[in-house]
């Protein structure tokens, strides 16, 4: 059994209150299904339990969690010392008699032609039961969500390295992948498209060809919108030009993919897999298998982690067609390596932007071109293109905005969604550009953010009002008024010497301030001239007619931060009126003892990492960003949820799945709000139940929140009406609490479990919020039905030399509407945060022609606990969202949107660099020679 899905909450509506501070545990949960028993000791490949993520408090004293906390009240998981325990059952630790094992041959090819296969040297293995290809699949051979363009099986040809090829199943896990093995298939390779300029190239030189004029580009182009607001002959009197890049991150997923299929008497198929979308995933996969829907039943077990959708559809497949074929059940565990090349990853992206401005720093104009490499596979790469051109100006007021957006097929492996895709790669590049044009004027680049701020009851560049509230101002002032962290002790000392520069009180700039023995100036990076207009480069030149090439320089190198001083003011890093003065994490010592005193962990790169004291500086940096709330363009975003109340004891069926954001707890504190029960189950998920929607763009808490929300009053209303017959008032005179109906006068009361005695009352509702519009030819519309903002601060020690980055401090400010669950409110932002501090530093998917360098978590760094920084909240703002059916905004996205283009600022601010990829790179912050 598994539990539902979404987000955090927490607290009752009204102004920003303090959030906290420690990170969440786990959540509401599941045990087996079915056939899901924990396999015995000596089976075959059977996988250990997985764990609880290891949480490192960030030094806040923990709240006293209630036992059955409702509405407003911090609350853990239920499970959460079963999952820590190791007794909590994920797919991989399910098991059936008689199952046999899958394993599944892929590609080594990113591009080929299949000349021919070959099953007959696997059949041969003893022990083997089916061979299965593209041949035996009986229904649609691809699916997909929006372009059902992704093959189960690869036929004539492969698109991308690690393309399923054909499938085994077998009487033990090492028998299949030895049978995968011999299955002899002859290749012919082809040239490989892995750049997502050359396949834009190759598109418009395509359609100039067919077409003369060339409309539209075709052949590799997944989506073009040009997005065209305002003026196009506007020019501002400074313009400021980059170009960025960003890698493509990993969902990354602690658990591998897994699942088992099990034989139905109606000749159908049950499967057990950590779906995250089981009704959309059970019509998909059908669909594949040439059958009815309701032959074809998912049951989800826990989900072992999830940062978006699981798209495993194939997989589930897969199990299917090996399951009906040999009739008996059929298990598949995947390695980390099969993992990396069978789910979907981020968008690796281009992008060059122009901004202009006036002289007092107000933005006059945005230009930018967006390339997004989708991989083989456009599925989701059209939505999240949508996303990244109607977010591009970041959460400014803009009188004039034009950007073109690509996204591009190559051979690179599918691109799907994570959290906040294509949100997080524009959010990059629009702070990154307000630090540049904060230099170019002079300006600090804090003061410059605020100067442009959008509010409430502004234009979006689609021409959308933006929806609900929008107290991004509020946020920025929340996370700048907090001081700033300590110096690193032992090594860097104040002086009373005045600062020569504005410093990160105003703006997010680094203090250079040599230790005895260090040279006495640190080169910065040269400022970068502002271009009269009418000139090469300036404001009133065209914009390129496409996108930069991915090796092109940048086109404007990154000036120097303003604030770099020459001594450290306040050696608490602050001013001492709680406005951060220029902090430095290098400073005079005491001499060799002193020395010997450091503390070699706080350095960058750690007590191993070589770095030197005298060449460590620290940067303070700031970024603010919004991601769309639920589904975009026309989504169609509909829950349903029953109630049941059953003497006294309520039970929630919803089909939301809980893939480790806390959503069924979120779902039992809602009945617990609203009935006063104490006792709320939650029902195992599967596809019996009426569908949820999936699991991701943070959609939980709102769609299936309300619908848990809405069936619960309406069984609240079956509850009161005898008492309110009884008591001779209407049911809206009455209120429950603390497990009481008392009337409003508090002259009549009735406990709820004597009403409930022996009664079973029960309700199901919907809810599906506003609809939403596809962008149009101009890239105008109503896409989105709501936003949610964020704002951050990082503090960051760099090692000039070597290029290395310490994350010291975070601080963030977030839009939650109306929190929910304190404790899961503060957990998801702490989560977010170390998923963005991962993007800045360390999480990158590199390709060698179209071949993963890097599928492992020996060469894809996540970050440890001893990475993620102290996490300080700053507020969390309540402003209730209107139309939000519990008033609340999701949470899980943006805090990682923001915190890479914050510790980007940083290290930017600390460096004087440019900075204009991600991840970060230590050629990227070192100090070039002078």
């Amino acid at each position: 059994m598994t539990q539902p899905t979404p987000d955090p909450g927490a607290e009752p509506p009204a102004a920003a209150h303090p959030g906290p501070t420690h990170t969440a545990g786990a959540q509401p949960g599941a045990a087996g299904a079915a056939p899901g028993a924990v396999p015995p000791a000596d089976a075959p490949g059977a996988a250990g339990p997985g764990a609880a993520d290891a949480a490192r408090p960030t030094g806040a004293v923990e709240p006293v969690h209630p036992a059955h906390p409702v509405l407003g009240q911090p609350g853990w998981r239920e499970d959460a010392a079963q999952r820590a325990q190791g007794g909590f059952a994920f797919p991989s630790d399910l098991w059936a008699e008689g199952l046999l094992w899958a394993a599944v041959l892929r590609s080594p090819h990113p591009h080929a032609r299949i000349v021919s296969i070959d099953p007959s040297p696997a059949l041969r293995i003893p022990g083997v039961h089916a061979v299965i290809t593209a041949d035996d699949v009986p229904g649609d051979p691809a699916y997909g969500r929006r372009i059902a363009d992704r093959p189960v099986f690869a036929r004539d040809v492969v698109r991308h390295h690690g393309e399923p090829v054909a499938a085994v199943a077998a009487d033990h896990p090492d028998t299949a992948r030895l049978a995968a093995a011999a299955i002899a298939v002859e290749y012919e390779p082809l040239e490989a498209v892995t750049d997502p300029q050359q396949a834009f190239s190759a598109s418009v030189q395509a359609a100039e060809a067919a077409d003369g004029a060339g409309p539209a580009p075709s052949g590799h182009i997944v989506r073009h919108i040009p997005l065209v607001f305002g003026d196009a002959e506007a020019v501002g009197e400074v313009m400021v030009e980059g170009l960025y890049r960003v890698l493509a991150q990993d969902p990354a997923p602690i658990g591998t993919e897994a699942g088992l299929a099990v034989p139905r008497p109606d000749g159908g198929v049950e499967l057990h897999v950590g779906s995250t979308d089981p009704h959309a995933d059970r019509d998909a996969t059908a669909h594949c298998l040439g059958l009815p829907a309701e032959r074809v039943r998912i049951v989800v077990p826990g989900v072992p982690g999830a940062t978006s959708d699981r798209e495993d559809v194939g997989l589930q497949v897969v199990l299917g067609l090996l399951c009906l074929r040999t009739g008996r059940p059929v298990k598949v565990v995947l390695n980390r390596t099969e993992s990396f090349a069978a789910h979907p990853h981020g968008h690796a992206g281009l992008l060059r932007y122009r901004h202009h401005a006036t002289r007092d720093g107000r933005l006059v104009k945005v230009e930018a071109q967006i390339l997004l490499d989708a991989g083989a596979y456009g599925d989701e790469s059209a939505t999240t293109l949508g996303t990244a051109v109607a977010l591009s100006a970041g959460p400014y007021v803009v009188p004039h905005v034009f950007v073109e957006g690509w996204a591009v097929r190559t051979n690179n492996p599918p691109a799907g969604r994570l959290h906040g895709e294509g949100a997080g790669q524009v959010c990059f590049a629009h702070e990154s550009q307000m630090d540049r044009l904060a230099a170019a004027l002079g300006m600090e680049p804090l003061q410059l953010r605020q100067r442009n701020l959008m509010d409430s009851g502004d234009l979006l560049p689609t021409g959308q009002v933006v929806p609900g509230v929008a107290p991004v101002e509020a946020l920025l002032k929340a996370v700048a008024s907090e001081p700033l962290p300590q110096p690193v002790p032992s090594w860097a000392r104040s002086s009373s010497a005045p600062a020569t520069g504005p410093g990160p009180a105003a703006g997010g700039a680094a203090a250079v301030v040599p230790p005895p023995g260090a040279p006495a100036e640190v080169p910065a990076a040269p400022d970068a001239p502002v271009a009269p207009a009418g000139q090469a480069g300036s404001p009133d030149q065209p914009a390129p007619s496409a996108p930069p090439a991915p090796g092109a320089p940048d086109a404007a190198a990154a000036p120097a931060a303003p604030g770099v001083a020459a001594e450290v003011t306040g050696g608490d890093g602050g001013s001492g009126d709680g406005t951060p003065g220029v902090a430095a994490a290098g400073g005079d010592t005491a001499g060799a003892d002193a020395q010997a005193a450091i503390d070699l962990a706080l350095l960058p790169g750690g007590r191993l990492g070589g770095a030197d004291p005298a060449t460590v500086r620290r940067g303070v940096g700031y970024a603010v960003g919004m991601v769309p709330v639920l589904g975009t363009e026309g989504a169609d975003e509909v829950a349903t949820a029953t109630v049941r109340l059953d003497d006294g004891v309520a039970t929630v069926i919803c089909a939301a799945v809980d893939p480790g954001s806390g959503f069924g707890t979120l779902a039992q504190q809602i009945v617990r709000d609203v009935l006063g029960v104490t006792e709320v189950r939650l029902a195992p998920v599967d596809t019996d139940q009426p569908p949820a929607g999936r699991s991701a763009a943070s959609r939980q808490t709102w769609v299936s929140g309300g619908a848990v929300e809405r069936a619960a009053r309406m069984v609240r209303t079956q509850l009161l009406q005898p008492v309110a017959a009884e008591f001779g008032m209407s049911a809206e005179l009455l209120a429950i609490q603390d497990g009481t109906i008392r009337s409003y006068d508090g002259l009549h009361s009735r406990p709820v479990a004597e009403v409930a005695a022996g009664k079973e009352l029960w309700a199901t509702a919907q809810c599906r919020p506003n609809p939403t519009a596809a962008l149009g030819p101009d890239g105008r519309g109503s896409a989105f039905v709501g936003l949610a903002f964020a704002a951050q601060r990082a503090v960051v020690d760099v090692d000039l030399e070597l290029g290395t980055v310490r994350v010291v401090e975070v601080t963030a400010a977030q839009d939650v509407g109306r929190a929910l669950n304190p404790a899961q409110v503060g957990a998801r932002i702490e989560a977010g945060v170390a998923r963005g501090v991962g993007h800045a530093l360390t999480e990158g998917l590199r390709w060698s022609q179209g071949v993963p360098e890097n599928p492992s978590f020996a060469g894809y760094l996540l970050p440890t606990a001893v990475d993620v920084p102290p996490v300080r909240i700053a507020a969390l703002l309540e402003e209730r969202d209107p139309v939000a059916p519990l008033g609340a905004k999701p949470v899980g996205a943006a805090p990682s949107v923001v915190a890479a283009a914050a510790v980007a600022s940083a290290v930017r601010a600390a460096t004087g660099r440019p900075v204009n990829r991600l991840p970060i790179r230590p050629q990227d912050a070192a100090l070039r020679p002078v």
